[in-house]
């Protein structure tokens, strides 16, 4: 794929941007990668390595347009701007004042952000384009030898819709969960990163026999249930968790390629409730909807939502309305959402400059908490974003993970603190 050809060309939104694009301000849809460097940075070069990196990834250089029906993806002949980083995470992007771009790239001190609007990619598509900013910027800064292979053929293709079974029946009944109480300030993004031992979280995940996704989950839930949970509810705690297709359909895409399942540890009625028990049920709730059958139902789900002929046919302006309402009912059937991106491996030459790579999100209107993880070296690192003054369930998280995990060390991006700890990243 040539700049040539982009020029000349535009492409359709994948299944799930399309739903992405349509939001507003109070749930802005957009995540972070933040690289922690050993050494400040020097925005000259920071510049010239997106430019690299952007050069060899042509399909993140686009804008979005508006159509009669849809949005779509166009060419973006402006440059990127990069500047010092002097806002809450994950804000809504200002198209125009960042150039028309879906992503955006701030630095402060050691630290490299890459914010990324949803409808541009997931988070696993964003991993390839930040270790190609990475990777340039170290290699102009400490003069490495680098020849990056181009990207530029990788698929942006809409995978929903090559894989979906359109013969499936799939159960399309929305069952509210309970919801997170207290006021939501949308001028605040209060973020925890909880830095946790991989190799002591991968013997605790062993003696329990569960998956650290799984493990993570169950002291999410129960850490709520324990914290900001009303016992005489009958609505139950249930967490979203992505599940990435690739590995399913064995598929490389940078469009989003992503379902997510509900889980529920079935808190409701369970007075008093131990650890033990939430994280038994976890266990069986994912195994089951990691089953293939499962995993084909919610993709069905989804496109089927994409592809509904009233939806389709409803102008952009009306369809904005529409789908403003059917969004907040889908996220009501969440308490929360838990995403873990996984390992992020890094090249070795260029592993010894970075201390640490973190991933966070922007919590909604509706979910008011949101919980990212992702490991790096030898660190796992489980960030908690709440756009609610209320520290509670914060603090019970810490405890819980305390107690079990020990050596938990507790970062934040603002100037709260839990127990006294305060440590500025």
């Amino acid at each position: 794929m040539t700049k040539e050809y982009l020029k000349k060309s535009w492409r359709k939104l994948d299944n799930t941007a399309k739903i992405f694009s349509l939001d507003d301000k109070d749930n802005t849809n957009i995540f972070r990668y933040s690289v922690i460097l050993k050494q400040d940075i020097d925005e000259k070069i920071l510049i010239k390595a997106l430019e690299r990196a952007l050069n060899n990834y042509l399909i993140f250089k686009v804008k979005i347009g508006t159509g009669v029906f849809w949005n779509y993806l166009e060419y973006n002949p402006k440059e990127p701007i990069i500047k010092k980083e002097d806002e809450i995470p994950c804000q809504h992007i200002n198209f125009k004042e960042n150039n028309d771009y879906l992503f955006k790239v701030t630095y402060y001190k050691k630290k490299i952000n890459l914010d990324i609007f949803h409808v541009l990619t997931d988070g696993t598509g964003a991993i390839s384009f930040l270790k190609s900013i990475i990777y340039n910027y170290l290699s102009l800064k400490y003069n490495l030898s680098f020849s990056e292979n181009t990207n530029n053929s990788i698929s942006y293709q809409d995978q929903y819709l090559r894989k979906y079974d359109k013969n499936l029946k799939v159960n399309d009944k929305f069952k509210m969960a309970y919801q997170i109480p207290g006021k939501v300030n949308k001028h605040i993004n209060n973020t925890y990163h909880y830095i946790i031992d991989i190799d002591k979280i991968k013997k605790v995940c062993k003696n329990y026999g569960v998956t650290i996704t799984e493990y993570l989950t169950a002291i999410y839930i129960y850490a709520m249930y324990l914290s900001i949970y009303n016992k005489n509810s009958r609505k139950e705690i249930n967490i979203a968790v992505p599940i990435n297709l690739r590995k399913y359909y064995q598929v490389d895409t940078l469009s989003n390629f992503f379902v997510c399942m509900n889980v529920n540890a079935k808190v409701v009625g369970s007075d008093p409730l131990k650890f033990d028990e939430v994280l038994k049920n976890v266990h069986k709730d994912i195994q089951e909807k990691l089953e293939i059958d499962k995993v084909k139902s919610y993709l069905t789900r989804d496109v089927n939502l994409g592809m509904n002929v009233i939806i389709r046919l409803v102008p952009l302006f009306m369809k904005k309305i529409v789908m403003k309402f059917i969004g907040n009912l889908v996220t009501r059937t969440s308490t929360s959402t838990l995403s873990n991106v996984g390992v992020i491996d890094i090249d070795d030459k260029y592993e010894k400059y970075i201390d640490n790579i973190l991933v966070l999100v922007m919590p909604s209107k509706v979910q008011k908490i949101k919980c990212t993880v992702c490991s790096f070296g030898k660190y796992l690192n489980v960030t908690v974003n709440s756009n609610i003054e209320d520290s509670k369930f914060e603090q019970r998280f810490y405890k819980l993970l305390k107690s079990q995990l020990d050596n938990v060390k507790l970062v934040g991006n603002n100037g709260n603190s839990i127990k006294g700890i305060r440590e500025v990243v």
